[in-house]
């Protein structure tokens, strides 16, 4: 069947042909019209994977002469009746090779490391109180709020605002208190979703994540588009919200906003209580340096935190950044740097770091990338966004293209205006409209918007 063909090779450039070979091209076809396929499939994990993540692509790209969708019927491939069982002495039972390796936790994330900044104070103080830690004394007292009191806690904000950070701090405080947290990113819950399934080991994954008594899961809007991963992490969370235990999830979005998740699962992120964390200023990025260093008795004279502070504005960049010149500096022969880390200059942290102050370059996000992606997504060109028409076309990538620099980019509406020739009212109307469509969860905008934020990511 040549559609079905050509869909395999479109999906060749998309999850690479690799991938393709061993979890498509080995379905056999057993049947087909112009209408529909069937196939078959030689272990059930290959029909998870299927579900997962070919069947919300094939409505638009597996398509007849006539333009319209192939439906495709995917069963699971009978054993042969040639296969003769075993006999109920040679019968073995299968064993479980799902196994479960949590997430690691960084020791010096700590609440007491932590720097909230100025925006992100409110929040950061309940968080502590319902870890029992006073943020004033940096000790750990009785705590004033009580598991559940908010359920779940929702933080979202950009990358490198610190909400791996906090998740994992407050996952060692909680165990402090001598109770049973479970720090767990998206991909890893994903991969033991996974795991389980193939291992037919359901069981243990389920009670695995069921049992403890705070559940903190990283990066939630990476959910998007994993339908068996949502199913587990739906009855998951449902568990343990009915039995009194603490959900806190981090996401790059307010539920809200959150695309290509089910709906039932972004209502239950609204129960309880979000929490929105900014980026931190320039100032409070020195005192992260700062406490970093102390941490690591490492000290930096005040020109090289401040070009460190320049090339890496973010916590986790800069994080990576000392513990980058921590190891170099010792591989160095010369040893007056083992024995006073002030005496780096400004030049030889620029030669320790230029790797990876390049990869920080190519990644850091500006106008420029914003209304490339945009315009990539779109099919048009980055002039279109910025010329002067009123085109539908033109018109609704230029608004996201504004949100995007507003929202990203802290930019001042005046200095978006500049950017794409307009004053800055038609900037503030813009970037409204785009915040109340996202209100009423208008996939015309969430859609888009949710691909082109990954791009830029």
């Amino acid at each position: 069947m040549q559609t079905w063909e050509d869909f395999l090779k479109k999906q060749d450039n998309r999850l690479g042909k690799q991938t393709v070979d061993r979890w498509l091209r080995s379905l056999k076809v057993v049947h087909f019209d112009s209408g529909n396929l069937y196939l078959e499939a030689s272990e059930a994990f290959q029909i998870s994977w299927f579900e997962e993540h070919i069947r919300p692509f094939l409505k638009s790209q597996l398509v007849n002469n006539n333009y319209r969708p192939v439906k495709v019927h995917l069963n699971l491939q009978e054993a042969s009746s040639s296969t003769k069982p075993l006999s109920p002495s040679k019968k073995e039972k299968p064993k479980s090779t799902f196994s479960f390796t949590p997430d690691k936790i960084d020791p010096s994330a700590t609440l007491e490391t932590f720097v909230p900044g100025a925006s992100n104070l409110v929040f950061f103080r309940l968080l502590c109180e319902l870890a029992g830690y006073d943020c004033d004394s940096q000790s750990f007292t009785t705590p004033s709020l009580a598991l559940a009191a908010f359920n779940p806690i929702f933080i979202w904000g950009p990358p490198g605002s610190g909400k791996t950070h906090l998740l994992m701090a407050l996952s060692q405080a909680f165990k402090k208190r001598g109770l049973n947290p479970l720090y767990a990113r998206t991909e890893t819950f994903t991969e033991h979703v996974v795991g389980a399934i193939r291992n037919s080991d359901m069981q243990h994954f389920r009670k695995t994540y069921r049992s403890p008594d705070i559940l903190l899961f990283d990066d939630v809007h990476l959910l998007a588009r994993k339908d068996a991963t949502q199913e587990e992490f739906f009855h998951t969370f449902n568990t343990l919200h009915n039995t009194g235990r603490q959900i806190i999830l981090s996401s790059q979005q307010p539920p809200a906003h959150l695309s290509d998740i089910e709906p039932r699962l972004i209502s239950r992120f609204e129960w309880g209580i979000n929490l929105h964390i900014e980026k931190l200023s320039a100032k409070e990025l020195h005192t992260v340096l700062e406490k970093r260093c102390e941490h690591l008795h490492f000290p930096l004279s005040e020109e090289v935190q401040s070009f460190l502070v320049e090339h890496f504005p973010h916590s986790h960049a800069l994080h990576r950044a000392i513990e980058a010149l921590i190891l170099r500096v010792h591989l160095q022969s010369n040893a007056v740097y083992h024995r006073q880390s002030h005496l780096i200059d400004q030049e030889t942290a620029k030669e320790f770091l230029k790797d990876l102050i390049e990869k920080e370059r190519e990644h850091t996000l500006t106008p420029e990338k914003i209304i490339h992606a945009v315009a990539a997504y779109y099919g048009i060109r980055n002039g279109d966004i910025l010329s002067k028409s009123q085109s539908q076309e033109c018109v609704a990538p230029r608004q996201l293209a504004m949100y995007l620099c507003r929202m990203e980019l802290k930019l001042a509406f005046a200095a978006i205006g500049r950017i794409f020739s307009r004053d800055h009212s038609t900037v503030m109307t813009s970037v409204k409209y785009i915040q109340q469509q996202l209100g009423k969860q208008d996939k015309a905008v969430m859609a888009p918007l949710f691909e082109i934020t990954k791009s830029l990511r």
